[in-house]
């Protein structure tokens, strides 16, 4: 209990903050167990493939140093083919010696023996004739069969050299030897094209151990001896393969090598496990990056949910507060089939009968008003009687008459505005809405105004974008509503003075949400509303007037809320007031009602979004 209480107290306040952490461990658990899995059956997946590449590598590079020794014996074997068609002068020996000597560079020399093992032709033109007797690859052709000898250096050359021995047949028996000492500086450099990145040397043995090819010249010139490593030993036993190995140093190397059977060399390749296995380091980084980059993102979609789930629950605790202060035309968008979606239908539920309520005290202060209307009427009924009954008597009296005809219009039409007020206020407000295009509302509103302020000497300035969204709305109650808020702007400038009318989309807030809304601002450079009065003007029957009743407010704002709209003042005394109305902007998309949303709930949500 004591831990539980302690985790309680050290849990973030805001709801959306513990939803997140609760998210966000879980998420990064799993994460890091299942990245520690995949990176370690990557690395060994890699592993496995580098070890197979290398040896790979080292079978091609020996089959080509294998395809390269097939060149000289074939070129060997041809030539003794044609020494052995026919008998040939020494002459024409000479010249197919000299031939196969000066257009194959591989080839030192070239020589033709006889079974004594006498050389009786050579390409070396003007040396002296040698006995090869005893020399093991004269021995092994006089049999019958091509042999190639042990690798030997040429003293005077310094480089590795073979001696190649083929039998010159004539009718079907040995007549002859052909040798050729071949030179095997052209598998240095097969050997040095094996390059593997900055780490990668390759180096060729012979049969006992002995280097034949490294790029270390001086190992091989040598003749320095390798058999005593493992590596060395394997790849003479026939064996193929991949492994690691650390040098006296303590480095990492990976040794690949592959056997010649056909000469009994062997290929090894070393190169740096470091270096080898760089990509396995790479990947790792990359996947503890991947991972990295996962877990925020996992953060940010598990702070991104909470909000969205918490969002609503906030916006509902905030319609509240504004329900609470009197707003009642709250409306909450219910189209989720979740426990938060029958939350919002029973709010707007809610909202709807508060609002059914308050039509019914509507009733209750028309009542009160009458007594008002009934006390002006009566006021205004004794003026008006009083000129009827002088009027036949003073009908020639100009002055008289131009005074009745001044007044009596203003009375009647006093009159008028009262008992339409009243109408207006006493019945709901039922009116079609549909999309409008708002541009062509404004641009009509605009030039029904503009007369009027012309007559009462108030400048216009207009800041209306060209293009505007559409709403869901009423034309006629927008322009009604509009009118309202000039009139009172004219009557609050009576010599002259500067009407305001902008449009725009800012962005707003809704609880967490943000939302574009449509924004018109009017404003006006009149007396201005004191500041203890701000807070009355939108009640019904608040007036400052001498000859109002206090109603034009108090319906513009329901025209206002009927529109699922606000409206807002901002008033300084003697610099002027300014009256901002926003309206959702329209979306085709209409709202789903909710779980326990009643199908009339769902109309009217329609209707009023």
């Amino acid at each position: 209990m004591k831990i539980k209480k302690f985790l309680i107290e050290r849990l973030p306040h805001p709801m959306w903050a513990q939803m997140s952490l609760a998210l966000g461990v879980l998420v990064t658990v799993s994460l890091v167990f299942l990245g520690i899995i995949l990176i370690q059956e990557s690395r060994n997946a890699v592993r496995t493939t580098v070890l197979r590449d290398q040896s790979q590598l080292a079978i091609r590079a020996a089959a080509d140093v294998e395809e390269f020794m097939k060149h000289p014996k074939q070129l060997l074997v041809a030539t003794s083919s044609l020494l052995g068609t026919q008998n040939r002068d020494n002459w024409e020996q000479e010249s197919l010696l000299v031939d196969l000597a000066l257009n194959n560079e591989i080839f030192e020399k070239a020589s033709l023996v006889d079974l004594n093992g006498q050389e009786i032709s050579t390409s070396s033109l003007g040396a002296s004739f040698e006995n090869y007797q005893n020399v093991d690859s004269f021995k092994m052709a006089k049999s019958g069969s091509f042999y190639t000898s042990p690798v030997f250096i040429l003293p005077h050359k310094q480089l590795p050299f073979v001696i190649m021995s083929a039998p010159v047949f004539q009718r079907g028996r040995v007549v002859a030897v052909l040798m050729g000492w071949v030179n095997l500086r052209g598998i240095w450099k097969k050997v040095d094209e094996v390059q593997i990145g900055q780490t990668g040397r390759a180096y060729l043995v012979s049969e006992n151990g002995t280097l034949l090819a490294h790029e270390d010249k001086k190992k091989v010139i040598s003749q320095e001896d390798f058999s005593k490593y493992d590596v060395v030993q394997e790849v003479l036993a026939g064996k193929e393969g991949s492994k690691e190995f650390r040098d006296k140093n303590g480095k990492s190397w990976l040794r690949s090598y592959a056997p010649i059977p056909s000469l009994h060399w062997g290929l090894v390749i070393e190169q740096s496990s470091e270096e080898a296995f760089s990509f396995l380091r790479k990947m790792t980084e990359q996947s503890l990056l991947l991972i990295l980059l996962s877990l925020a993102a996992t953060l940010v979609v598990s702070v991104f949910f909470a909000r969205m789930i918490v969002s609503p629950i906030k916006l509902l605790a905030e319609r509240m507060q504004l329900v609470a202060r009197g707003r009642l035309n709250q409306r909450l968008p219910f189209g989720r089939k979740d426990e938060i979606g029958y939350l919002m239908g029973s709010f707007n539920r809610m909202t709807q009968q508060l609002k059914e309520a308050r039509q019914s005290e509507k009733l209750v202060l028309i009542g009160r008003a009458a007594t008002a209307i009934t006390h002006e009427l009566k006021n205004s009924l004794v003026m008006v009687s009083t000129f009827i009954n002088l009027l036949p008597t003073r009908y020639r009296d100009s002055a008289f008459v131009k005074q009745m005809s001044e007044v009596l219009p203003q009375e009647l039409n006093s009159w008028k505005n009262m008992l339409d007020d009243i109408s207006n206020y006493s019945k709901p407000l039922n009116f079609e809405m549909k999309p409008i295009a708002f541009k062509d509302v404004i641009k009509n509103f605009i030039s029904l105004v503009e007369q009027r302020l012309i007559q009462s000497h108030v400048e216009l300035l207009l800041d209306i974008p060209a293009e505007l969204p559409m709403i869901q709305g009423n034309p006629q109650k927008l322009k009604q509503a509009f009118m309202n808020i000039v009139i009172n702007a004219v009557e609050a400038m009576p010599a002259q003075g500067v009407l305001s009318i902008s449009v725009g989309t800012p962005m707003t807030h809704a609880g967490l949400m943000e939302t574009q809304q449509l924004e018109v601002k009017i404003q006006d450079t009149g007396s201005g509303i004191p500041q203890e009065r701000q807070a009355h003007i939108f009640k019904p029957f608040y007036t400052t007037k001498p000859n109002g009743l206090g109603l034009g407010l108090a319906i513009c704002k329901e025209i206002v809320e009927k529109h699922s709209g606000s409206i807002e003042a901002i008033s300084k005394v003697a610099l002027g007031s300014a009256f901002i109305l926003r309206f959702p902007i329209y979306s085709p998309t209409p709202d789903i009602p909710s779980q326990g949303g009643s199908k009339a709930e769902a109309g009217q949500s329609k209707q009023e979004s």
